[in-house]
């Protein structure tokens, strides 16, 4: 990214996102988690069989705050975040998967 901001200037707005949506996409791919999604209220991802997530960071996450996360049994993770608007949702979504790695805080 600093090498298009020296080469080019300030990035504009929708570049910006973009590449913070790629980021998640590659941090999604390291976790082996099949998708990410918001729904206006909650971030939801959904967890394959072979998830990297750490489980114990999992179970924290639900069992300090239950009425914020949780898990469902089609395995996907839910965070009550409420309603985020544009850039809020990419930061929002990068806190989670950060969360899910056992590096956030709940």
């Amino acid at each position: 990214m600093y090498e298009l901001i020296d080469r080019y200037g300030p990035l504009p707005l929708p570049v910006e996102n973009l590449l913070e949506v790629m980021k998640l996409r590659r941090r999604l791919v390291e976790l082996r988690a099949e998708s990410l999604d918001y729904n206006g209220k909650e971030l939801v991802v959904a967890l394959s069989e072979t998830s990297r997530v750490d489980l114990d960071t999992l179970l924290g996450l639900v069992q300090a705050d239950p009425a914020r996360f949780r898990v469902t049994p089609d395995h996907r993770f839910k965070w009550a975040c409420g309603a985020l608007v544009g850039p809020e949702v990419l930061k929002a979504a990068a806190e989670l998967l950060e969360r899910l790695t056992g590096g956030g805080t709940t």
